[in-house]
């Protein structure tokens, strides 16, 4: 079993390294009060829990992507993959494009939440629209006539048994419009924005956004250590620039001015000195740099080997 945190990569990582590998399995993840099981064979997703009928392939697409928009808007998670048989499917769908749908997905979610602050407030229709006339769709006029002004957006979804998104969406238009306004209610769950780097690089998701290098196994952790330590050492050891010397040419005199207490060659005692703490401060920094990259090198390294060995 492979299992971890989101602390180094993201779930859409995870999913496209998965992918990439023609893994089959069951994936678990869970960030906050959500939890999804993600089955793959072969790489390909044959089947996604909880979640409602899916009698083809484009539903079970859809399905996917709500199941990773979902995770998305959550906070920081767990996961575990088992190289176990999942169950039968004759259904087969791509992780990319699901992906890519629930990208579009949380681009629009970002924009709800301008508008629909938190789960918790409560709409109602406005006594006042501030215009000649509004249009509204039959979605959007079934949802006005309903609102009370005592229920929150939070229960109106599970009332109204659709998603989230669709209502916040047509709540969004409603308010925008000044059809309906909204009040402070029982506020107390803002909506979660997702950052872009939630998702990396969206140019593919079938290829892992992280290349390793070889070799592989165990151990690899610690060369790459000695590497390190190596170059450290190396970049210690480079010669330091010979000094120029100024001759007659630059109209400077060899001899000493006078009036000058100093011992003779305490000026050249003093420099190399000071070039000496330099290049210490610098290697401890280096040092430094070296041990964070080391670590997270070998977790991401830990990481393909497993999924290689799996």
């Amino acid at each position: 079993m492979l299992q971890g945190t989101f602390d180094i990569f993201t779930l859409p990582e995870l999913l496209g390294m998965l992918a990439s590998g023609s893994k089959t399995g069951t994936l678990e993840v869970t960030r906050g009060a959500v939890s999804v099981r993600v089955h793959l064979r072969e790489g390909l997703c044959s089947g996604v829990e909880p979640s409602g009928p899916t009698p083809d392939e484009d539903a079970l697409a859809d399905a996917l992507a709500a199941a990773c928009f979902d995770l998305l808007r959550e906070g920081d998670g767990t996961f575990a993959f088992e190289t176990t048989e999942p169950p039968t499917s004759d259904l087969l769908v791509t992780i990319d494009e699901a992906l890519v749908e629930a990208h579009r997905r949380i681009e629009e979610w970002n924009e709800v939440c301008s508008l629909v602050p938190s789960l918790e407030v409560c709409p109602q229709l406005s006594p006042e629209i501030g215009a000649d006339s509004i249009t509204l769709s039959s979605a959007e006029w079934a949802l006005a006539v309903g609102l009370d002004g005592r229920a929150t957006v939070r229960e109106l979804v599970d009332t109204r048994q659709t998603s989230l998104l669709e209502i916040c969406r047509e709540i969004a238009a409603l308010v925008e419009r000044g059809a309906v306004r909204l009040h402070d209610g029982r506020v107390s769950g803002t909506p979660q924005r997702v950052e872009a780097s939630e998702f990396g690089e969206l140019a593919s998701y079938s290829t892992p956004a992280i290349v390793p290098v070889e070799p592989y196994g165990p151990g690899v952790e610690d060369a790459a250590a000695e590497v390190a330590d190596d170059d450290v050492a190396d970049a210690d050891d480079a010669p330091a620039p010979a000094p120029v010397e100024a001759g007659p040419e630059a109209g400077l005199e060899d001899e000493p001015e006078a009036g000058l207490d100093d011992e003779p060659g305490a000026g050249a005692q003093a420099q190399p000195e000071a070039d000496g703490a330099l290049e210490s401060a610098g290697a401890d920094e280096d040092d430094q740099a070296g041990e964070l990259d080391n670590k997270d090198r070998g977790a991401l390294l830990r990481m393909f080997s497993a999924l290689r060995e799996s």
